[in-house]
């Protein structure tokens, strides 16, 4: 830099050490990791100051030997315990000696990426119901074992269909809509609920198929009053509560969306809830993350109606990311805090996307090793 001096006088030349140059990046996958290690584990606060991300904090005494695949809450009698699979066991938390206890196995896991929910039913049982792709199984606390399906309820009555749904249709997984359990099989298009408050009696007419282009189903979320049915490349909704007297098709009515983006992966599944009390339900498409939200249309009738939207486009430059098909499908997500989590690994380091809610952006974020989330 140079000036010249009033009275005419030399020259003075003033030199200035390196300069790296403007930092023109507009998204954050154009800045390199270590350009912002520090920003890397910050995120917004809920009044725009940036704060240090949820830390970690180490449990167990020593690792167990095969790992942990899936964790589920398990609540009963009022106390709350974690309960986890690995391999063909399911363990359960001991908080006292810090370390996961293997339970009963009357009848062991096919597989530890099991599905599990938590239900009571009529007759006070509190279990927690688990789909593993065989038969449906049961955890009271103490031992898991295959469900007895119920003696067939009086003529003219459904007959239960359990046994046959074991067989044919084995449950990967299983949630809970309207008070009945509904459970799906592995890559295929139709799903079953269990008699209401039972989860022991599924009717022989109490299913529905969505069927679309030879689809399958990825999960189901109940949202709203409705039945949301993730499929590979389409959505299904499910309306009605089916609680006549005696089970008829007519109670259900059931219907697609609008959208070809389908679900790449089920554990994306989450209903997000913003500040305002809106929620959505986000899920991995093979673009990105879309949402799908409820329209008020209540000033025309009462009917529910559901659309789409992207909640990554224009804001994630995917290329720059570089994850693979494979990896952005084997992606595990949780909703806390008005965040949205989104944790995969990348070449065999864990990576992640967080969606915050208050701005509507996404950040990134790593070191968080995460297979599941509870």
């Amino acid at each position: 830099m140079a000036r010249m001096d009033r009275n005419g006088s030399d020259t003075v030349t003033l030199e200035i050490g390196p300069f790296l140059g403007q930092n023109t990046a507009v998204q954050f996958s154009q800045i390199g990791i270590n350009q912002s290690p520090r920003m890397l584990n910050l995120l917004p606060g809920l009044v725009g100051a940036l704060r240090h991300r949820p830390g970690t904090k180490l449990v167990t005494q020593t690792p167990r030997v095969g790992g942990l695949k899936r964790i589920f809450p398990y609540r009963k009698a009022g106390a709350l315990s974690l309960v986890a699979s690995g391999g063909t066991t399911l363990y359960k938390f001991d908080s006292v000696g810090l370390d996961w206890d293997a339970q009963t196995m009357t009848d062991a896991l096919l597989t530890d990426n099991i599905n599990a929910v938590q239900y009571r039913d009529d007759n006070a049982n509190e279990v927690l119901v688990i789909a593993d792709g065989g038969n449906l199984k049961a955890y009271d606390g103490t031992a898991v074992e295959n469900i007895a399906p119920a003696a067939d309820d009086t003529s003219p009555l459904p007959k239960n269909a359990l046994s046959d749904i074991n067989t044919n249709n084995p449950a990967v997984g299983v949630t809970i809509h309207n008070n009945r359990l509904v459970i799906w099989p592995n890559q295929k298009d139709i799903i079953f609920h269990s008699k209401p408050g039972f989860y022991d009696y599924f009717p022989q007419t109490s299913y529905q198929r969505f069927v679309r282009d030879n689809d399958y189903i990825q999960t189901c979320i109940s949202f709203g009053s409705s039945l949301l049915v993730f499929l590979r490349h389409s959505i299904g909704a499910l309306f009605g509560d089916g609680y006549s007297e005696t089970p008829e098709a007519t109670d259900w009515s059931q219907d697609f969306l609008d959208t070809t983006e389908g679900c790449v992966n089920p554990r994306s599944v989450q209903i997000v809830v913003f500040p305002n009390g809106q929620e959505e339900v986000f899920y991995q498409t093979d673009r990105g993350v879309s949402s799908v939200q409820n329209i008020d249309t209540k000033s025309l009738d009462n009917s529910t109606r559901f659309a789409t939207r992207s909640v990554t486009e224009s804001k994630i430059d995917w290329n720059a990311l570089g994850v693979t098909n494979t990896e952005w499908a084997s992606a595990v997500s949780y909703f806390t805090e008005g965040k949205y989590w989104l944790i995969y690994t990348k070449g065999g380091q864990y990576n992640g996307l967080v969606y915050d809610t208050d701005t509507g952006e996404w950040f990134p974020i790593n070191n968080i090793l995460a297979t599941d989330f509870y």
